[in-house]
């Protein structure tokens, strides 16, 4: 079974394939509403087919819509490996209200039970959890990050401030752990909308993110700037603030799967956000000049830098 029938409808299944491998099948079809060039597209059908992520009974994803607090809970939890399926299906239904609002019989007791005895979670003053809620940035963030365990947050955390996030926020470390890590999205204007709510696509972009950066990838959006970027026959071009000059680098359009290696041999891009700007002929390999701006995911290809095309001294960071 893929969904489970409740009084709003159909409350997706999503579970972690590296805990449950045996028991996976492969996804060889995409959602069929997930089509190349939607937002989260990579995300999304990479974490389908790693078994991390199933859809609704009709095949759909619907990551435009918005998702409660139950339904993340058990997305976020699931796929951190602090909670596994085996562990909710072996725990007996609660004897009581796991909070004053989650009665027993709930589809998503057992979740929260776990959550909550795991100090994942300890619901608003008042006892509830609110459960059919919508739920915001910053409590995804705490979810996800608490229920991972072994985040190491920025120091000092006021180098990666949002303009909408005051230091005395009680999210503010959650916020700054996604901002280093570009694992959010991030306004031209440096903000980040902590209290929006969030959408599946959005968790699912989160939970990608947040994988691929401990397996050495970056992410953040990628600009085109033709002036002082060169190509050299087949090698391009692209600009990054802190890489050395001659790095090779391989880039993905997160929209589409379209991959590039560029070689940096510039400086830049500054505005909030942005990690890469390509020369245009990258940017065209990747998504029409016109998209402007494009999310993409990057990784350092040590093993590719070629000596014959450094330009500039391969330690250099400035």
């Amino acid at each position: 079974m893929i969904a489970r029938i409740t009084k709003k409808g159909l409350i997706p299944f999503i579970i972690l394939g590296s805990f449950l491998a045996n028991s996976i099948p492969s996804f060889a079809e995409d959602f069929s509403d997930v089509q190349e060039g939607a937002s989260h597209y990579v995300a999304i059908k990479s974490l389908k087919e790693k078994g991390i992520i199933k859809g609704y009974d009709d095949n759909t994803f619907r990551s435009k819509n918005k998702i409660t607090r139950a339904e993340a809970l058990k997305m976020l939890v699931l796929a951190s490996g602090k909670i596994t399926e085996e562990e909710i299906e072996n725990m007996p239904i609660p004897e009581e209200n796991v909070f004053s609002d989650v009665q027993p019989d709930k589809w998503h007791a057992k979740y929260l039970k776990a959550a909550k005895d795991k100090e994942i979670v300890n619901g608003y003053e008042d006892g509830s959890f609110k459960p059919e809620q919508d739920i915001n940035l910053v409590e995804v963030l705490k979810i996800y990050f608490e229920a991972l365990g072994d985040i190491t947050y920025p120091e000092p955390i006021t180098d990666f401030l949002f303009e909408d996030t005051p230091e005395d926020a009680w999210y503010i470390k959650y916020t700054a752990y996604a901002k280093q890590n570009n694992l959010i999205y991030i306004s031209s204007d440096n903000k980040a909308f902590p209290d929006m709510a969030v959408t599946r696509g959005e968790v699912a972009e989160l939970l990608y993110r947040e994988m691929g950066i401990r397996e050495g990838s970056f992410f953040g959006k990628a600009s085109h700037y033709s002036a002082g970027l060169n190509d050299h026959g087949e090698i391009l071009a692209a600009a990054h603030k802190t890489l050395p000059k001659g790095t090779v680098v391989g880039v993905t359009n997160l929209a589409n799967g379209k991959y590039i290696k560029v070689k940096i041999n510039d400086r830049g891009p500054y505005t909030p956000g942005r990690v890469l700007d390509l020369s245009s002929r990258a940017f065209e390999a990747l998504a029409p000049l016109s998209s402007g701006v494009i999310n993409v995911e990057y990784k350092v290809l040590e093993d590719e830098i070629d000596p014959n095309i450094y330009t500039g001294d391969p330690t250099e960071t400035n």
